[in-house]
């Protein structure tokens, strides 16, 4: 399931038995579909604390780690 950070930018979690991983996505400009966007993978599979550390280089000035943050903690 895709978690949206902003309406650019989304999340989804992957759960294994040991571990919790995060991939971030952002809509595919090739997409013709114009009544659902399509989603394009822009990271690889990240720790929690790395799809953090990710998204604060990336969005130095957004709000996108925080809300990440914020979801992450329930």
């Amino acid at each position: 399931m895709l978690l949206n950070l902003t309406q650019e930018l989304c999340v989804s979690r992957h759960i294994s038995a040991n571990s919790e991983r995060w991939i971030c996505y952002t809509p595919c400009p090739s997409a013709n579909n114009k009544k659902r966007i399509t989603w394009q993978k822009i990271s690889g599979l990240l720790s929690t604390e790395g799809m953090q550390n990710w998204l604060t280089s990336r969005y130095p000035d957004g709000c996108q780690a925080r809300r990440f943050s914020e979801m992450v903690a329930g």
